[in-house]
């Protein structure tokens, strides 16, 4: 994949779009199944997980950079799963909630 970038500011804007690959050996879509891939390629083990995160937030800060923590989300996920590769992690759905003024809690399901 190639940016063409003409704008120094840019660069900060495009950096939060692109999203860190995923450990070799793990296919990660948020469709039912990965386009593509060869059936006899994976085992079907179905099997449904959840993985939560939930942090206190300082008063008076935003929560920044939330890709950087949906990111940590998912390096659980991988870590969680490392025995299981190859792996197609499919349907994914992400939330974002705050249960309390000063908390945020980031959850993925799969």
């Amino acid at each position: 994949m190639v940016i063409a970038i003409d704008d120094a500011e840019d660069v900060d804007v495009v950096s939060l779009l692109m999203d860190p690959a995923p450990p070799e050996g793990f296919h990660v879509v948020n469709v039912e199944t990965v386009p593509g891939l060869n059936e006899m390629e994976i085992v079907r083990n179905l099997q449904m997980f959840t993985q939560m995160w939930r942090a206190k937030i300082p008063v008076g800060q935003q929560a920044s950079n939330l890709s950087e923590h949906f990111h940590r989300l998912l390096q659980a996920v991988y870590f969680k799963l490392r025995r299981m590769v190859p792996c197609a992690l499919c349907d994914l759905q992400f939330s974002v909630e705050l249960p309390e003024p000063d908390e945020m809690q980031l959850s993925v399901l799969g």
